[in-house]
């Protein structure tokens, strides 16, 4: 699980932010999620960086934490694409 959290971190670092949101979709899948010790596996630090991904990339407030990035981006980024 820590290698995709990993790889949504450099995503988030070249401002590809479709490729965030992808990759959060799918570890918050159901089929994903439900694996618990697996999860429980994962370090303190990734969960935390992961939550940060989830934070960002989240519908609330009519995705406001992803506008006030994209506003606030430098160029190039790759903006979210939808479902």
């Amino acid at each position: 699980m820590f290698v995709f959290i990993i790889l949504g971190q450099a995503c988030y670092e070249l401002n590809n932010f479709n490729s965030i949101a992808w990759i959060v979709h799918g570890l918050v899948h159901p089929g994903v999620s439900r694996l618990t010790t697996v999860w429980q596996a994962v370090p303190k630090k990734f969960t935390e960086a992961f939550e940060e991904l989830e934070e960002l990339v989240s519908p609330k407030n009519n995705f406001a934490a992803y506008r006030n990035l994209t506003e606030n981006a430098k160029s190039p980024i790759i903006p979210l694409v939808g479902k």
